[in-house]
């Protein structure tokens, strides 16, 4: 036995997932099929990316690789001069002065 299942969703969406669907030789009701299923079996709804759960994470060596290298790309060297001297805070403190004098 069959039972018929309806659902609210904005227009554009089903008309693109319509669409798509057709492209691929599949109907919506094969997709509500397979989505009932997956639910079934996982208990979850599937996600493109895993959920990020609480706890201590660690970089894969791949990841660290890139975020070094996007570093090494995107990392200019300025001379010491420029800074005239101040400190981080100096240079913070008076960027924030303009920023909230510009407000007033």
């Amino acid at each position: 036995m069959n039972a018929t299942v309806s659902a609210r969703i904005p227009v554009e969406l089903r008309d693109t997932v319509y669409a798509s669907l057709g492209e691929n030789g599949l109907t919506p009701t094969q997709l509500i099929q397979n989505a009932f299923a997956y639910y079934a079996r996982n208990r979850a709804l599937p996600l493109e990316e895993e959920p990020v759960l609480p706890g201590k994470r660690t970089m894969s060596q791949d990841r660290l690789g890139s975020l070094a290298q996007s570093i090494r790309e995107t990392t200019l060297a300025v001379d010491p001069a420029f800074f005239q001297g101040k400190s981080d805070d100096e240079l913070l403190e008076e960027a924030l002065r303009e920023a909230y004098a510009s407000l007033a």
